[in-house]
């Protein structure tokens, strides 16, 4: 036997999130030549920088091959600009 069911409503979305405000851009805590604020992840990055842009990509939860691309032998063309691009949106930070 066989039975036949008609559906005559369809799900309704329950709630809708709507954003009033935006969140405010922070502006970076160093400039651009401020190597001295952090003198250990600047002398990390010139002197091992595949290594420490590669583990850089590990704790931002990247594949550690996208932190390699700035220098010679770099595995992901562009991968700089696609984990800097991610922290900035992550953190609310603004573009210089």
């Amino acid at each position: 036997m066989n039975t036949t069911h008609i559906i005559t409503t369809q799900p309704a979305v329950l709630s809708t999130t709507v954003v009033t405000q935006q969140p405010t851009a922070k502006m970076w805590s160093t400039g651009l030549c401020d190597c001295f604020q952090d003198i250990k992840s600047c002398c990390c990055s010139f002197w091992f920088g595949n290594f420490y842009y590669s583990c850089l990509a590990r704790r931002m939860g990247e594949h550690c091959c996208v932190g390699c691309s700035g220098y010679g032998g770099g595995c992901v063309p562009g991968g700089h600009l696609a984990m800097r691009s991610r922290f900035r949106a992550t953190h609310g930070i603004q573009v210089l």
